[in-house]
Parts: C-alpha cells; sequence; structure tokens
C-alpha cells in the first residue's frame, strides 16, 4: 500500500489511498509536522501502520523521488507530495490504485493491432514518478478512440502528461495525420521506445518535454488561416490530474496549445471530490465541457468512475 500526502497552507495534510475505494483523507493541523519522526508518528496513529516504512519525497518538476528528510518536512512548501513505501512492497506500484481494473496490457489491440508499450516500473525504475506505468484512464481513452476511429483519423493531436504513452501511440495507430506525446523528460525516451516499438515513426509520433508550470514549454504550433488561428486538431490527456495544485497548470496548458477549432479529450478518474470540482469548474471558465455517453464507450474499457471530458474553447 503506498499513500499520497500534500501539505498545504494552513497546514493540512490531504491523504489518498493505492484503493479508490477507501476514498480520500484530510487531516487539519496547527503547525507543521515538527520532522520524519513527528510525521510518521501522525501517520501511525491515523492508520495503525503494523510494518516498517520510508518518506519519499516527490519533486513536481523533475517527476522524480528522493528520500525525505527533516529540513524538508520542517520547511515545506506550500505543497509537497510524500510517497509513504511500505517495506512489505517490492517495488513502487501505482499511486492511488491497487492494481488495474483493466489488467492485460500486453494483449490490448488497437485497429485489431497489438498495441506494444514498456513501463519503467518493471525494469526496477518506479521511483521516478507517476509516468512510469499505465494508468486506467490511459487504456480507456485509447479504447475509446479505437471504438470511434474517426475522432482521430487525420488529425494533429498533442497529448499532455503521455506516461507511456498509451492514449497518443493508439490515436497514431488509428491513422492520425501527426501526433505529439509530452510529458517530463524522465519520460521521453521510453515515449520514443514505445513508439518506435508499435512501427512508428517519428514523421508521425513525436515526443516532446512539457511541464505544465513552465509556459515556454508549450506546444502551441499555431498557424492563422482566414484570420483564426489553427493548431492541434486535439488536445488529449488520460488520467493526469489527482493533486489540486496540479490542475490550473494543466487547464492553462489546454488553454495555450488549443485554438478555436480545437478540441480537447481528458480522461479523467474520480478520487477526490474537491479535484473534480475544481478541475471541472476551471475547464468550465475557459471550454464548453460535455462527457462522453457512456454507450460510446468500448463495452469491455469503462468503468463508473472513469470519465471523458471533451469540449471547445468558449467563444
Amino acid at each position: 500500500m503506498n499513500v499520497k500526502i500534500i501539505f498545504q497552507s494552513p497546514v493540512v495534510i490531504v491523504i489518498n489511498f493505492s484503493n479508490p475505494s477507501m476514498g480520500a483523507h484530510k487531516l487539519k493541523l496547527t503547525s507543521m509536522p515538527d520532522g520524519l519522526y513527528n510525521l510518521k508518528s501522525i501517520l501511525n496513529e491515523k492508520f495503525n501502520f503494523n510494518v516498517p516504512y520510508d518518506l519519499e519525497v516527490l519533486d513536481q518538476r523533475t517527476g522524480r523521488y528522493f528520500p525525505a528528510s527533516d529540513d524538508i518536512i520542517r520547511n515545506t512548501p506550500k505543497y509537497i507530495q510524500i510517497l509513504v513505501k511500505l517495506s512489505e512492497n517490492d517495488s513502487i506500484q501505482n499511486l492511488m490504485i491497487e492494481g488495474r481494473r483493466f489488467d492485460g496490457l500486453s494483449e490490448l489491440l488497437i485497429a485489431n493491432r497489438p498495441l506494444k508499450i514498456e513501463e519503467m516500473y518493471e525494469i526496477g525504475r518506479a521511483a521516478l514518478g507517476t509516468g512510469v506505468n499505465t494508468w486506467d484512464g490511459a487504456i480507456v481513452l485509447a479504447k475509446f478512440f479505437d471504438f470511434n476511429p474517426l475522432i482521430v483519423s487525420g488529425k494533429r493531436i498533442l497529448e499532455l502528461g503521455a506516461g507511456t504513452g498509451v492514449a497518443g501511440i493508439a490515436a497514431a495507430m488509428l491513422d492520425s495525420q501527426y501526433v505529439m506525446l509530452s510529458d517530463l523528460e524522465y519520460t521521453t525516451n521510453n515515449l520514443h521506445n514505445n513508439a518506435l516499438q508499435n512501427g512508428l515513426s517519428s514523421d508521425i509520433v513525436d515526443v516532446q518535454v512539457v511541464d505544465w508550470f513552465d509556459s515556454s514549454t508549450y506546444p502551441t504550433s499555431t498557424t492563422s488561416v482566414e484570420g483564426k488561428s489553427v493548431g492541434w486538431d486535439l488536445v488529449i490527456g488520460a488520467d493526469v490530474v489527482w493533486l489540486e495544485h496540479l490542475i490550473a497548470p494543466l487547464v492553462n496548458t489546454f488553454v495555450a496549445c488549443m485554438s478555436e477549432t480545437s478540441t480537447f479529450y481528458l480522461a479523467h478518474q474520480k478520487r477526490s471530490e474537491e479535484s473534480d470540482s475544481l478541475l471541472l469548474s476551471l475547464l468550465r471558465s475557459h471550454f464548453s465541457v460535455n462527457e462522453v455517453d457512456t454507450e460510446l464507450m468500448h463495452p469491455d474499457y469503462r468503468h463508473e468512475r472513469i470519465k471523458i471530458y471533451f469540449g471547445r474553447k468558449l467563444l
């Protein structure tokens, strides 16, 4: 079991478990924990951990985990994400999902062809961050495109927070004109390799580092046609937000990368009512937001907790 913790101001610890059915938990504190010992005492009292565990901190910019220390805990910024690694685990698994709802990635077919994806946790690199493995939302979105191929056929597509590239590579296999897979730098080599494994050259699928906190990295790729800016036909994302402080930067990236004629598709797994509410509120301030009817999703790859939203910029 892995636990994520975010410190906010005033001091609030928001805790999500690997099993989504356990929901989100919030602890309100009068002061920041005074180092690792104090933080572990709070966790032990709340969750009755009965095995040893270690704490690591996620650097949001690099997507890498590093060991927590007293100084980091005492001098925490407004947001900090902590990974609790219980010794009973052989490796870091999905941060908030116990296993997969949709197993059998090795048998996933797109356009009746196997989708070949390597996940970095399988080769001992799970501590890099959340982009090392495939999340359920990516599988749901990939099979949604497979079930509705005209959505992506012939389109120029940008995927944000691509991770292992499942959704974007699936779109490319369904005859998209061009797909750019984007994420933080630690994912790029694996994304390149996954595209090549599926016979997709850089003319069809390319990879770019995009940091939602750095607007200079946004791939707007706009031109002007009849007085309107025209860039990406589709901007997509799958299971890319679970922490509140990531939501505004993500929405800002969607806004910057989309033109008046672009459409977004976002597969989102419901985990926290607060995060879900904030995401939809910010999206609706910039876009017309619609929810894909469940009947339009692949019958074998749908779940009540995973929604697909789509829309265009408000005029």
